[in-house]
């Protein structure tokens, strides 16, 4: 099977990868909001550091398999500016990923086509990675050469790609931030049937729901 990525960089041309972006979400293992091309759009119009974006259209015979949204923005550092390629994601959500049936596939071959793109950045961050893409230091036989063996599960790590090699992609992995998670076992027709005790709350979430509709 061929394999084709395409990349974007302007805003009017993503717009006709609208369609593909929501059905490849609705498959996306664990996706959240912040995935979605409704996130992604918002944050460009808002996002002050950024240089430019990159969304990379993996596509398979003609069909789009997987999206892999990333921004440039500049970020002061003891050396000075830098120019970092990372998620679109600022710190918002917990987790972040590419899209598609198989992220760490996407996540791969995203890194494959970075390795030998022409460059405009110094570095790759890519923040909050979403398991499985938390194992991408093990999936190195594409190409990327891999510095360490594993990170920690409890932890959401950065993968972070100098640009210094034309030829392969060094990564190396380090913690980023530590969450809490919470197994809900119930529904969330359940658990918002379990919040009457609480009305202040739930008039809060209609009000706000509301808005939204209104907006």
């Amino acid at each position: 099977m061929t394999t084709y990525i395409h990349e974007v960089r302007e805003i009017s041309e993503l717009e006709s990868y609208r369609e593909a972006w929501q059905r490849l979400h609705a498959i996306t293992p664990g996706a959240s909001f912040f995935q979605s091309i409704e996130w992604f759009t918002a944050r460009l119009r808002h996002g002050t550091r950024d240089l430019g974006f990159r969304v990379l259209i993996v596509q398979r015979n003609g069909e789009v398999q997987g999206i892999v949204p990333l921004v440039i923005q500049r970020e002061t550092t003891r050396l000075g500016p830098v120019r970092i390629l990372t998620f679109p994601l600022d710190g918002w959500g917990s987790f972040y990923g590419p899209l598609g049936a198989d992220p760490l596939e996407m996540l791969t071959l995203a890194s494959d086509y970075l390795a030998s793109a022409t460059r405009d950045y110094d570095l790759i961050d890519l923040r909050d990675l979403i398991p499985p893409c938390d194992q991408f230091a093990s999936h190195g036989e594409t190409g990327a050469r891999v510095t360490n063996e594993s990170v920690p599960s409890a932890r959401v790590p950065s993968a972070s790609i100098t640009s210094a090699d034309p030829a392969r992609i060094p990564v190396s992995f380090s913690p980023w931030q530590t969450f809490s998670v919470i197994d809900l076992d119930r529904s969330w027709e359940e658990y918002w049937e379990s919040r009457k005790q609480d009305p202040n709350r739930r008039r809060n979430i209609t009000r706000c729901e509301r808005r939204l509709e209104e907006a």
